[in-house]
């Protein structure tokens, strides 16, 4: 099973009750960065990892692809 950062992503973000737009204005990058990362092409700063970490307390390793 492969779970991809841009699911665990999406998960998190519905998890919180985000839309996309809010989560793009809350660590302050556009909608097209997010729709970016939600289709798995990375990209994504470590900044702006942390951030979303932070804000649904989450552990960083949250986004990295698991391959079982």
């Amino acid at each position: 099973m492969n779970i991809s950062i841009g699911n665990n992503i999406k998960t998190a973000r519905k998890k919180i009750g985000f839309t996309q737009d809010e989560l793009a204005k809350f660590i302050g990058v556009s909608r097209a960065s997010i729709n970016t990362w939600l289709t798995n092409d990375d990209g994504m700063s470590d900044n702006s990892k942390k951030m979303i970490c932070d804000k649904f307390q989450i552990p960083m390793n949250y986004f990295k692809i698991n391959l079982n």
